[in-house]
């Protein structure tokens, strides 16, 4: 195939009137960085729209929407790299989906949870808010209980299904 990863008989051009087919195909050709960027990019949108809703009549603050967008970008290659290790490692394991699917849950909210929220995900929220780095375990401290606390009450209803389907 062309350097591009298309078939002889695609041309770009063609792709760009097939989005699923050539988002499909970034997901094929280089999973990391297409799952990466699409969670900056969910993350910049949803700041967006969380601005708007704010409704100060101000332009965006593209700055605040750039830092959304960069920590997405690192949570994407954090989760997708964990979801990706999980599942070699769960899927080996005996029994069915009930116990692949509590295995995966308990995973996820007693060992993934507290490293990714304690070691990126509050720190880069300090950071990214001007918060100096002499600043992070204090906001460790205070943030990580009540985080692993929402996350558990609203992703486990969420995960049992994705687990599953």
């Amino acid at each position: 195939p062309p350097a591009s990863g298309l078939k002889p008989h695609e041309s770009e051009d063609a792709m760009l009137f097939h989005p699923v087919e050539f988002y499909q195909h970034l997901l094929a050709s280089a999973p990391l960085p297409t799952k990466a960027l699409t969670q900056g990019l969910i993350w910049g949108a949803g700041d967006l729209a969380a601005q708007s809703r704010e409704g100060s009549g101000e332009a965006p603050a593209l700055r605040r929407t750039a830092s959304f967008f960069a920590t997405g970008v690192g949570s994407g290659a954090l989760w997708t790299t964990y979801y990706d290790a999980a599942d070699a490692l769960v899927s080996p394991l005996p029994g069915g989906a009930l116990e692949h699917t509590a295995v995966s849950l308990a995973l996820e909210q007693a060992v993934w949870c507290p490293i990714v929220f304690a070691l990126y995900q509050i720190p880069a929220s300090v950071l990214t808010n001007g918060g100096a780095p002499a600043d992070v375990p204090a906001a460790v401290r205070r943030q990580l209980v009540p985080m692993l606390g929402a996350n558990l009450r609203i992703w486990t209803p969420a995960n049992d299904v994705i687990y599953n389907v």
